[in-house]
């Protein structure tokens, strides 16, 4: 039995290192599955980064109404446990930590979590607008 157990999580690990398994996805990110940028001034921008800090050089610029990068994950991550011990400041004090891996065109990089909110797949925005929907503000 436990010879079997082990057989099958080896060929389940080795199944996906080689890509056998293309169909399946698996979900790495928390949170919407995209941002919006928020809080930016109009006309300013928001610069995507290469690590989760202003100390990392920035790779491009966000326009301040962008509102279809797709979030790949932030960090820190906090459990729903923790999160609901947590007081008001506190809460605050991890929002201000946060900062988001996101992929903006072509680029992928952080972003500072503050600056987001829940945000539309490109191909979804037009349909909206059709339909005289808007996205969240």
């Amino acid at each position: 039995m436990r010879f079997r157990l082990i057989l099958g999580i080896s060929c389940c690990f080795i199944l996906t290192l080689v890509g056998g398994w293309p169909h399946v996805v698996m979900a790495e990110a928390d949170g919407p599955d995209y941002w919006a940028v928020h809080g930016v001034s109009p006309g300013d921008h928001l610069n995507l980064r290469t690590g989760p800090s202003i100390k990392f050089s920035v790779v491009s610029r966000i326009p301040s109404n962008f509102q279809h990068l797709e979030n790949l994950g932030c960090s820190p991550h906090f459990a729903i446990t923790d999160w609901e011990r947590f007081t008001e400041y506190e809460r605050g004090v991890a929002v201000s930590l946060r900062w988001c891996r996101v992929r903006f065109q072509k680029s992928v990089g952080w972003v500072k979590g503050s600056y987001l909110q829940e945000g539309l797949p490109q191909e979804e925005a037009p349909l909206l607008l059709k339909r005289g929907l808007r996205s969240k503000e």
